[in-house]
This record gives C-alpha cells, sequence and structure tokens, in this order.
C-alpha cells in the first residue's frame, strides 16, 4: 500500500514519495518497538538497522532528508505525507511530543551516528525537554 504524497513549495531531490513513506514507517516501527519491547530487545534492534539500511539506500544518491511537522502535517523534502499508517502517526505524534518542529539528516550519516539520534528521539520528552530538548542532545 502506498501512502498519499502532496507536494509542496520545496525540492525532493534525491528522494521519491515511496521512500519518504518507507523511512516515516521505518522510523515509527523503531518507536513503537522501542515503546513495546524496549530500546535492546532484538526487534528494536533489528529496526534500528533495517531504518539505517533504508537511509543508506537513499544517501548512496547524496542529498538529504527533512523532516518538518507544521500544523499537524509531517512533510518530508517538501512533500506533505498522509498520515494514515498507524506508524507514521506515530512518528508524527512522537516529534510533535518532543516539541521538535524539524531535523535534517544528510548523507554523511554513520551507523553510530544514527544510533545515537535514534536514542535521543528515544528519550520521553519530559527528559528530553528537562536537559535542553533536542538541540542540547
Amino acid at each position: 500500500m502506498t501512502e498519499e504524497t502532496h507536494e509542496t513549495p520545496g525540492d525532493s531531490g534525491n528522494l521519491s514519495a515511496d521512500e519518504a513513506g518507507e523511512i516515516v514507517r521505518a522510523l515509527g516501527t523503531i518507536f513503537s518497538n522501542a515503546f513495546l519491547y524496549g530500546p535492546e530487545h532484538g526487534v528494536t534492534v533489528k529496526a534500528v538497522k533495517d531504518a539505517y539500511g533504508i537511509f543508506q539506500v537513499v544517501f548512496g544518491r547524496g542529498g538529504e532528508v527533512s523532516f518538518n511537522l507544521a500544523e499537524g502535517e509531517l512533510i518530508v523534502n517538501g512533500m506533505t505525507l498522509e498520515l494514515k499508517n498507524p506508524l507514521m502517526r506515530m512518528f508524527a505524534t512522537h516529534m510533535s511530543d518532543l516539541e521538535l518542529s524539524s531535523f535534517t539528516i544528510n548523507h554523511e550519516l554513520t551507523s553510530e551516528d544514527f544510533l545515537k539520534l535514534v536514542n535521543v528521539l528515544n528519550k520521553k520528552p519530559a527528559d528530553l525537554l528537562a536537559n535542553g530538548g533536542f538541540a542540547a542532545a
């Protein structure tokens, strides 16, 4: 099943609409698995590896992936994603809970840096905000 997207001003660059949806679903899977099983559980670790693999395919073409949350809409590289999929909604809700309106990942992302990013994103909103928020992490 393909999620609907709507182009917004901006450049989707190296990312197709299907890939944008796949990335957001993969990130949502990480958050779902971490919540249900914990961050160290095998299914969560596999979800992290799978998501990093998706990024590597996209980043093989260079560029970056930008996530923006505005007025309840998730925009990835200028494409507004329909949040019909529960994993995609989970990712958008988690960004909102963390008071994270936007962030960008570039093609130089290492697996270690991706794991650090996932660990920061998996923090409880109150803990992250108490320590200065996403930018301070």
